[in-house]
């Protein structure tokens, strides 16, 4: 008691409110212990309305605590309970852990003094696997006990003794006085339950001592009317001094002057409360005015607002109107000299490809015939793509799917295979590609595919060609055959330099930074892998397979 009025008088020589409230706090709790609880709550309200006053919800929690704590000494449980949920919300709200540990524990521990035993248990349960985490081993020998008078009450008497002894060893331990006190006076009453009737008086007189010692009103309270019910069969006189002991205790926690203040106290703090929430009231009415009369200044702003920008938007979508009009007709415009521009070039390497042709007929060379030929089919992969794109609804992207089945179908019937004798396995995942990207893959995958009808199925009995477009981080091309094979690094370095078809697959590889693998395994699989160009135009689709078989 003296370090808390040193403590609250220099907290208000400082100004310092948030240490006055906890030492009017911790004054009401001393005040508690010892007996005098108008005094204890007169403290306790006035410690929640200054950390009210300057919003410190832990020292609020703390108080409300408190003031439950003064209701479950007076058996006023609904009010006790109230405080106490009331502090439970705060220390939740704040995330105190310690302060919500403790506050169920008293929770539980009116449950009890309500024989609502499984809301008890439940509540003490909570709090003694909190206060063990957080290792509050002052706290724990309260809620043993709790625990104890839960399990006497259900009629475990065994239980109850094993946690009335662990209260009373934890309590010695750490040398809390009244916790002992308590504790001994729990294990005198289940002896008495038990018939046991000197172990009884000896832990009762104990808990009577201990509670004298130090000055805890309600223990020498409880401790000397145990006592005095005992002695009333064996000793009158002992009955009567302990009975007499017991009035004076009573007298002073509950005498007629106390509850008189205590109800004062508890009427003033209704009253305050009540002007409190007047005044709230009041507040919230004029700003529900001054809300109205704002929110109505608000909503004529607006409506004039709404009403200028609503004749600008008119305005303004006229003219979007008409200039949406003419970028509709000038995209129209572009769009179809796009086609016209791409069914142009088509012609034009058509009359190239012709060209080929005719020159390759009039040779008699049969390598440079076979230049020829490649010439024409590079210049007849490039046509596809112009064709492509002059008859698909977008003129800046290839449709990958058609034009690969395309390509590989027009080459095997070049090379005189057909559906009945050959096996051709199309996978499509990356189905669209921008004409910058689709153009230099197109031509690789001409040349790995006519590499493949040139030189792979000599003594081959049943083709198979396998051209596959997947989207594995990035574009993947994979043309694979079922032909001879041949190993990797020969392919690359036959008679020591590259051939114009592997020079071209080289070169846009490089174009398209894609790497190459080089893979022989029954027959030859050849993998360019290159990364997702940002100008290109890959949107993701749903696999698509297409497979022709004879």
């Amino acid at each position: 008691m003296w370090y808390g009025q040193k403590a609250l008088s220099l907290a208000r020589q400082i100004n310092y409110p948030k240490g006055e409230a906890d030492a009017l706090g911790s004054i009401g709790f001393v005040m508690r212990e010892m007996g005098n609880l108008p005094n204890a709550l007169k403290v306790e309200f006035k410690a929640i309305q200054l950390a009210e006053e300057h919003n410190q919800p832990y020292e609020v929690a703390r108080s409300q605590n408190i003031i439950g704590n003064i209701y479950l000494d007076l058996k006023d449980f609904s009010q006790a309970l109230s405080y106490y949920h009331r502090a439970r919300k705060k220390h939740a709200a704040i995330h105190n852990r310690t302060g919500l540990a403790i506050t169920e524990s008293n929770i539980g521990s009116a449950y009890e003094q309500l024989n609502r035993l499984d809301s008890a248990w439940y509540y003490e349960q909570r709090a003694l696997r909190e206060m063990v985490q957080l290792k509050l081993i002052n706290n724990l020998p309260y809620v043993l006990r709790v625990l104890g008078n839960i399990q006497a009450k259900r009629g475990n008497s065994d239980l109850a003794m094993h946690y009335y002894q662990a209260s009373s060893n934890i309590a010695f331990q750490e040398n809390s006085l009244r916790n002992i006190a308590f504790a001994n006076t729990a294990i005198a009453r289940l002896y008495q339950k038990k018939g046991q009737i000197d172990s009884c008086i000896y832990y009762a007189r104990k808990s009577l001592s201990e509670s004298q010692k130090g000055s805890y009103r309600r223990g020498v309270l409880m401790a000397s009317s145990l006592l005095a019910s005992v002695y009333e069969t064996q000793d009158m006189n002992e009955a009567v001094r302990y009975y007499k002991l017991a009035a004076v205790a009573k007298d002073s926690l509950y005498g007629a002057e106390k509850l008189q203040a205590l109800q004062t106290i508890s009427f003033e703090e209704t009253e305050r409360q009540r002007d409190i929430e007047m005044a709230q009231l009041a507040y919230q009415q004029q700003m529900r005015q001054y809300i109205f009369v704002i929110s109505l200044l608000i909503l004529l702003l607006i409506a004039l607002l709404l009403w200028r920008t609503n004749l600008q938007k008119q305005k303004a979508n006229a003219l979007l109107f008409q200039q949406k009009t003419k970028i509709v007709q000038q995209a129209d415009q572009l769009k179809l000299m796009m086609r016209e521009l791409h069914h142009r070039v088509k012609n034009n390497f058509a009359i190239v490809a012709s060209l080929l042709k005719l020159q390759s007929v009039r040779l008699q060379d049969e390598k440079a015939i076979q230049a020829m030929l490649a010439g024409q089919q590079r210049v007849e992969a490039m046509s596809l793509i112009h064709q492509r794109l002059y008859q698909g609804e977008r003129v800046t992207s290839v449709n990958m799917d058609e034009y690969l089945t395309d390509l590989a179908t027009g080459l095997m019937q070049a090379y005189d295979y057909n559906a009945k004798n050959f096996d051709l396995y199309i996978y499509i995942e990356q189905r669209t590609l921008d004409v910058d990207v689709a153009m230099p893959l197109g031509l690789i995958a001409n040349e790995l595919i006519t590499n493949a009808f040139k030189h792979a199925y000599g003594d081959v009995q049943r083709p198979m060609l396998r051209i596959a477009l997947l989207r594995r981080d990035g574009i993947t091309l994979e043309v694979q055959d079922n032909g001879r094979g041949i190993d990797a690094e020969t392919w690359r370095k036959i008679n020591n330099r590259l051939s114009f078809g592997k020079q071209l697959i080289m070169s846009l590889s490089d174009q398209l930074e894609a790497e190459i693998d080089v893979i022989s395994q029954n027959g030859m699989l050849f993998r360019i892998r290159m990364p997702i160009h940002p100008k290109g135009n890959m949107t993701s689709v749903l696999p698509k397979q297409t497979v022709r078989t004879s």
